[in-house]
C-alpha cells in the first residue's frame, strides 16, 4: 500500500477503490459488454480524483513553504509516470513494426508526441482532430487534457 511522502499527509485507501472502480468502467466500455457503458462517467471520476489529489499536493507544498514548486511537482510526476509511458509506446512501436510497417514513421512520431505530452497538439497539428483511425500513442493526456472527439481510444465514435 502506498505511504504518504511525508508524515503530516494522509492515505486515504477509498480513493484507490473508487479509482479502481472508475478504470474499470472504461476498461469494460472499450470492450463493449452490453449494458455496462459508463466508461465517460470512468473516466470524469478518475480525472475528477486526480484533480483532488494534484490540488490537495499543491495547497500543501503552498501551506508549508508559501510556494507550490511547479518544477519538483512535475519532476516527480515524470519520475513516477515516465517509466509506463516509455514501455507503452515501445511496445506500441514494436507491434507496428511487426503488423502495420507502412505506418511506422507515423506512429514514431506519435509516440514521441505523447512521450512529451504534446499528443493533443500534435493530433491538431496534423489535421487529424477529428480523424476516425485508431491511434494507440495518443491518448498521453495530462489532467488538463480533454477527450477529443474520435481519435486514439476515442476513435469508436465513444468520446464526444
Amino acid at each position: 500500500m502506498p505511504r504518504p511522502v511525508s508524515a503530516k499527509d494522509t492515505y486515504l485507501p477509498g480513493l484507490d477503490g473508487i479509482r479502481a472502480i472508475a478504470v474499470g468502467a472504461v476498461v469494460l466500455y472499450h470492450l463493449n459488454v452490453p449494458g455496462l457503458s459508463g466508461g465517460l462517467l470512468g473516466v470524469g471520476i478518475f480525472f475528477t480524483l486526480s484533480g483532488f489529489l494534484i490540488t490537495t499536493i499543491l495547497l500543501r507544498a503552498w501551506a508549508r513553504t508559501n510556494s507550490v514548486g511547479l518544477i519538483g511537482f512535475y519532476l516527480r510526476r515524470a519520475r513516477r509516470l515516465f517509466p509506463a509511458v516509455v514501455l507503452v509506446i515501445a511496445v506500441v512501436i514494436v507491434a507496428t513494426l511487426i503488423a502495420d510497417r507502412d505506418n511506422l514513421g507515423a506512429t514514431v512520431g506519435n509516440g514521441l508526441a505523447g512521450l512529451f505530452y504534446v499528443a493533443n497538439w500534435h493530433t491538431i497539428a496534423a489535421g487529424e482532430i477529428t480523424s476516425p483511425s485508431p491511434r494507440a500513442t495518443a491518448d498521453r493526456w495530462t489532467i488538463c487534457g480533454r477527450c477529443r472527439s474520435r481519435s486514439s481510444s476515442t476513435s469508436y465514435g465513444r468520446c464526444s
